[in-house]
């Protein structure tokens, strides 16, 4: 089972007629937003763990936010998480993100 992070979405406002997409969501990538929303996961899910946690396209600023990786290994040690994902454009939209081991 996987779910993503990063995002929140607001049914009310695609639904708006000419809505902008975009608009229907709002980034969170605090690291309690983060956890939060796993929390919210799991009781939605009805599940203790997830196997994939992935962040759904963050930014490289996103991605540096202080203590985000911190937290998120926390919920990997307490069982929460399995494994970390990242969800971006597909490899041929554009330059490839390094790895969190410095490899690409």
């Amino acid at each position: 089972m996987e779910t993503k992070f990063g995002h929140q979405f607001h049914a009310d406002r695609a639904s708006r007629p000419g809505a902008d997409p975009g608009s229907a969501r709002t980034d969170h990538w605090t690291p309690t937003e983060v956890v939060a929303q796993l929390e919210a996961s799991l009781r939605a899910l009805h599940t203790d763990y997830i196997d994939i946690y992935q962040s759904h396209g963050g930014s490289d600023a996103e991605f540096a936010t202080p203590g985000l990786w911190e937290a998120l290994s926390r919920q990997v040690l307490a069982g929460k998480i399995r494994f970390l994902g990242v969800s971006l454009d597909p490899p041929d939209a554009g330059p490839h993100r390094p790895r969190a081991d410095g490899r690409r």
